[in-house]
């Protein structure tokens, strides 16, 4: 027989403060994120609760016993309170640089990540300042960076395989021009590999339609829409361009990135004002190459990222 949960069960936890009332649990919470567990009466018993401080407000969550031993926490079973505690995995970018400039970075990072909740945009759990340096704290995603996953299979990723990532990327980036987001940084060195594919790296996204860039300062050359340094101007287009620029690297086999063997003032040269565009690489289905071409082509002619997610997802259902 599982054992029964018992108040007993988390005197061995730092957080545990037992049956302290509401006025004593606001006390000791004096900063957000600060947290305790405690026991709450409760119809002549007790239900054990976690206490966060969130600004001003002390937020309280029961954790509910589990019918069959344990405890349940909006949803997901323990085994004991000590796993809810210890249980998650988060990664973690370290603001190595205490400066005024890279703490406006990190805070403007975090202020666009916490607007979005969607599988697939990496999700945003907070920023861990109280003593430097400084953390953004977001989601663990286990499988990294999708250019090193190419890098490391290689020719084992089947074009269907290497389609799936481009349509999850896809939703993920439809989802965020609903949100009125421009990303500005696609590419797949910032798509993160696990059950699916999330969207990362927020640091040069803005939360508008369009945005006034410079562009004598260092830009994405190799991913950036050539229109944008005539026009100074970045819109949904210029995420479209990048995808475009994405899916080439994605069908690279061994895995390289965008005129690999130009300089940047080659690119520049051949590119934004001699008006090359890549080709499609050998192994993309045809339907992708004609795509690509779409979305790194004439501005006015680019998908929209809803119309992408509907050839790419044709493609897989017509290899099921």
């Amino acid at each position: 027989m599982p054992k029964e949960s018992g108040i007993y069960d988390h005197a061995d936890m730092d957080c545990w403060h037992g049956m302290i009332p509401d006025e004593d649990t606001a006390m000791l919470l004096k900063n957000s994120g600060d947290f305790l567990m405690r026991a709450v009466e409760h119809d002549r018993g007790y239900k054990i609760t976690l206490s966060i401080r969130w600004g001003n407000e002390v937020v309280n969550s029961e954790i509910v016993p589990g019918i069959q031993g344990g405890y349940k926490f909006q949803g997901k079973h323990f085994c004991q309170t000590k796993d809810l505690i210890d249980s998650y995995q988060v990664a973690v970018k370290e603001l190595t640089e205490i400066t005024a400039e890279a703490s406006n970075a990190l805070w403007r990072e975090a202020r666009v990540m916490r607007m979005y909740d969607h599988p697939n945009v990496v999700k945003y759990y907070g920023v861990a300042n109280d003593y430097t340096p400084y953390y953004l704290v977001m989601e663990f995603v286990s499988g990294g960076a999708v250019d090193e996953y190419l890098c490391k299979k290689g020719k084992k990723i089947a074009a269907k395989a290497r389609v799936k990532i481009l349509q999850e990327a896809a939703i993920g980036l439809e989802y965020l021009h609903r949100q009125k987001c421009l990303h500005r940084d696609i590419a797949c060195r910032n798509l993160l590999i696990g059950d699916t594919i999330k969207v990362a790296d927020f640091g040069m996204t803005r939360h508008t339609k369009i945005y006034k860039i410079d562009p004598n300062k260092p830009l994405n050359l190799r991913w950036l829409a050539p229109e944008a340094y005539d026009k100074g101007i970045v819109n949904k287009a210029t995420d479209v361009y990048a995808y475009g620029v994405t899916m080439y690297e994605c069908f690279t086999v061994p895995y390289c990135i965008p005129y690999r063997e130009w300089e940047a003032d080659e690119v520049y040269n051949k590119v934004i004002i001699g008006g090359y565009r890549l080709k499609p690489p050998k192994m993309m289905p045809e339907v992708l190459g004609d795509l690509m071409k779409e979305c790194i082509g004439p501005e006015k002619n680019r998908p929209t990222f809803k119309e992408i997610i509907i050839v790419l997802t044709s493609y897989l259902e017509d290899k099921l």
